[in-house]
């Protein structure tokens, strides 16, 4: 036979109590949780890749040929430019993070200096919060692998990147200075043919007005030539910040306790109501067997 479990009265209700508390909060997380419900598997989340395009070299227009109406194009049977190739910018702000700020910003300069670059400018403080900014120019083709190297330089936090077609850009400045100096040598041509000093004096201060428009136009170009010739990237490096640890959510524990406790009344409510039939056949036997347990010692008495 087996061993019967000692277990005393106070005990045993003990188990009873617990059992019917686990059933009633299994019986209310159903409820409220169907199977189907939880058993279906939740999608995973699709992730996209931002697409990034990859860099080239700088675009350097063709050289005309004689009679071509502008540089970097040739002229069509139309009397249209065909443009050149496309001209793209390439500029990227980089975020880093490094114990010693300092050291990284001078990795930062060494990457510039590696790859044919420079440093256009640099910011360096110091103190309680630490921080550089360090803004270099690379070659175009070197871009890619510029970036590259600058991003193992500490943690990366943020990087954006962008890149801009500044081809139709080039082409207006190319049409305005090729008729800016047309005017010039028109006005230089009336110079010459000019017969009194106030005719001399009106070419000459128009003539002045197009030289300085000519020499500003072939400034912004140049300028815009080294953007297409060198990429910028800007980088800021941070020292990293201690987070402190995070203290006990109250609300949410109050909140899911809560949950819990209305769980097991659901399940007690649920468990109550769904074995009612069988608590009244409980009932029914319990009664039946006090009695004959009263009627037993009765019926031996008047034996």
């Amino acid at each position: 036979m087996a061993p019967k479990l000692g277990l005393s009265p106070k005990a045993k209700l003990a188990l009873i109590i617990v059992l019917v508390i686990a059933a009633s909060y299994a019986a209310g997380f159903l409820y409220l949780h169907p199977i189907s419900q939880a058993a279906a598997p939740r999608p995973a989340p699709v992730y996209q890749q931002p697409q990034r395009a990859a860099p080239t070299g700088p675009a350097v227009p063709a050289k005309a040929e004689s009679g071509s109406p502008a540089t970097g194009g040739t002229a069509t049977s139309s009397g249209d430019i065909e443009p050149p190739s496309r001209m793209i910018t390439y500029t990227a702000e980089v975020s880093l993070e490094s114990p010693d700020v300092q050291e990284a910003a001078r990795r930062v300069e060494d990457v510039a200096k590696t790859l044919g670059g420079y440093v256009a400018w640099e910011r360096v403080t110091l103190g309680e919060k630490p921080r550089a900014v360090v803004a270099i120019k690379v070659p175009a083709d070197r871009y890619g692998e510029a970036l590259e190297q600058i991003k193992s330089i500490g943690r990366l936090v943020s990087v954006s990147q962008n890149a801009q077609d500044v081809t139709n850009q080039y082409i207006d400045l190319q049409a305005r200075l090729r008729n800016l100096k047309a005017e010039e040598q028109r006005l230089l041509e009336l110079l010459g043919k000019a017969r009194s000093v106030g005719e001399v004096l009106q070419v000459e201060d128009r003539l002045s007005r197009v030289r300085s428009q000519i020499e500003y136009l072939e400034a912004l170009m140049k300028n815009l030539q080294r953007r297409i010739d060198y990429a910028t990237i800007t980088v800021t490096i941070t020292a990293p910040t201690r987070q402190a640890l995070p203290g006990p959510d109250w609300g949410s524990i109050l909140r899911d306790a809560v949950y819990t406790a209305y769980t097991v009344i659901a399940g007690l409510v649920i468990l109550t109501l769904g074995l009612s039939p069988l608590w009244a056949i409980i009932g029914v036997a319990y009664i039946a067997y006090r009695h004959w347990r009263r009627r037993g010692p009765a019926a031996e008495a008047q034996k």
